[in-house]
């Protein structure tokens, strides 16, 4: 795809992980807005992985992709990543993304400045990319997300996962756990 850098582009991003049932796979997904018209849309996913870890990978993706000083807007629904990219918290962990992330601005001379979208509030390309990454999620694991989602909102669910009397949960993440070693032997 062939971007003007004087153009004005959007990015919306997004990240999902389940960070719960082992080995914890996410998606990640960015859709890039040129004068307010859609012109790319990718998504992917990762094993062993955080929720913010996706949210940035979303954001370093998506920066890969524009030339030498573009101004980009990327907005997300990661108060998180506004904070840590945009220099207002100070992270303990996920050094090497934002790392990754300051050198691609840097070597690009890109112009970038965040915005923060509620998340599931209706906004078209928040929810666009919010499905996309569910959907990567949901390839990698074999699971569906909100299945985890109703797991976890389940108050009592860590008192479980230890409990003796609870053959599912055992059964699930057993399951889980020799997928992954199954995994790991085929790669």
């Amino acid at each position: 795809m062939s971007k003007n850098r004087k153009n004005k582009f959007k990015i919306y991003t997004d990240g999902s992980c389940d960070n719960i049932v082992f080995p914890n796979y996410g998606g990640w997904a960015y859709l890039i807005l040129e004068n307010d018209v859609e012109i790319e849309r990718k998504s992917g996913y990762s094993i062993h992985t955080t929720n913010n870890r996706m949210e940035l990978t979303a954001i370093i993706e998506s920066i890969k992709e524009f030339p030498e000083g573009s101004k980009v807007e990327i907005i997300t629904d990661s108060k998180y990543c506004i904070g840590v990219l945009a220099g207002g918290y100070k992270a303990k962990v996920n050094q090497d993304l934002i790392a990754e992330f300051a050198t691609i601005a840097e070597d690009k001379n890109l112009h970038i400045f965040f915005s923060w979208v509620k998340g599931h509030s209706g906004d078209k390309y928040n929810e666009i990319v919010d499905k996309l990454s569910n959907a990567e999620y949901e390839k990698a694991s074999g699971r569906k997300l909100t299945d985890i989602e109703q797991f976890k909102n389940d108050k009592g669910y860590r008192k479980k996962i230890y409990s003796d009397g609870d053959n599912e949960i055992k059964k699930l993440i057993a399951e889980t756990i020799k997928e992954a070693i199954i995994q790991e032997a085929i790669d």
